[in-house]
């Protein structure tokens, strides 16, 4: 965009869209632990832990990735809801119903 400050990815060179993409799939994990029981934290594994890291990682960077190329970010994220549709897909397949 015109007259827009340049984000330290942009001037790395970086995918902005895909490092954008794993930031934003991170969170949505991230954000289900604001209700989840202390229990069913305590059993989280590596995975999530991961995940929450990532998710915690600077907001003010993403928000300047996704309103420098935010046509990429959805074109991104639209590929990722592609791919968990198949997931859900032969998930269904598998299970019948």
């Amino acid at each position: 965009m015109k007259g827009r400050p340049r984000s330290q990815a942009a001037e790395a060179g970086c995918d902005l869209a895909r490092f954008a993409d794993g930031h934003l799939v991170a969170s949505l994990p991230a954000a289900r632990l604001l209700d989840g029981e202390e229990a069913q934290l305590r059993l989280s594994g590596q995975g999530l832990r991961n995940a929450t890291r990532i998710a915690a990682g600077d907001a003010d960077l993403r928000t300047d990735i996704i309103g420098t190329d935010a046509p990429a970010v959805a074109a991104v994220l639209a590929e990722a809801a592609k791919n968990l549709d198949t997931v859900r897909f032969r998930h269904t397949m598998a299970t019948g119903g």
